[in-house]
């Protein structure tokens, strides 16, 4: 089988490899193809270990400026005291602001619905 044709390649991308080791074959070839995928590997899941961190970050940093803006409104006080007061909170309790804000949005979604009602 010829290791350079087209459909052979394109086939050999769908599976995402990452080498094709051709006959008749060296070690060499073999240790240099594997010691190559495995950095691949490795490099692909730190950057998803990234990417995953990132997500998180923005997650929590969406609820952050929905809580501020939950507390402005509910408080009467400005976006920066809002933040303020969220970091003081969240010290004091040693948890994340994320995690805060989510407390802080849940129970601004239940006071507006009670008063809805």
């Amino acid at each position: 089988m010829d290791y350079e044709n087209p459909l052979v390649l394109q086939y050999s991308l769908s599976l995402n490899a990452q080498a094709i080791i051709g006959l008749p074959f060296h070690p060499m070839g073999v240790m240099s193809n594997l010691l190559l995928s495995l950095q691949e590997y490795k490099q692909t899941r730190s950057m998803l270990k990234t990417i995953r961190n990132l997500e998180l970050k923005l997650s929590a940093s969406e609820h952050i400026e929905k809580a501020k803006q939950c507390l402005s409104q509910s408080q009467g006080i400005s976006l920066e005291n809002a933040y303020s007061a969220m970091r003081q909170q969240a010290m004091e309790r040693r948890q994340p602001i994320g995690e805060l804000a989510k407390e802080i949005i849940a129970q601004h979604r239940q006071t507006q619905e009670s008063n809805s009602t």
